[in-house]
């Protein structure tokens, strides 16, 4: 297991078993409204590359849960995975 800090707006602290910090990549950010590659951890790229469907996910219960009556939050969880799957195919 490592234990990764990488500072990006401020610090972020990884745990994973998967990669560590090793290899050094680069990864584009926002600085003064130019684009500029960074030195980061492998886990950072990892992390990024795989965090889009539970971002969607989040979305999508914020928006569906909102207006609906929590004895029923069971259809609108199942409607939501209809979607995701809809949205991941492919």
């Amino acid at each position: 297991m490592s234990a990764v800090q990488w500072y990006d707006n401020r610090p972020v602290t990884f745990l994973s078993t998967f990669v560590g910090a090793e290899p050094l990549m680069t990864a584009k950010r926002w600085c003064k409204g130019e684009v500029k590659e960074v030195p980061c951890p492998k886990v950072v790229l990892e992390y990024n590359k795989h965090m889009g469907g539970v971002d969607l996910f989040d979305s999508l219960t914020g928006l569906i849960g909102a207006g609906l009556d929590p004895r029923n939050g069971t259809i609108a969880y199942f409607f939501i995975w209809l979607m995701l799957l809809w949205l991941m195919r492919g």
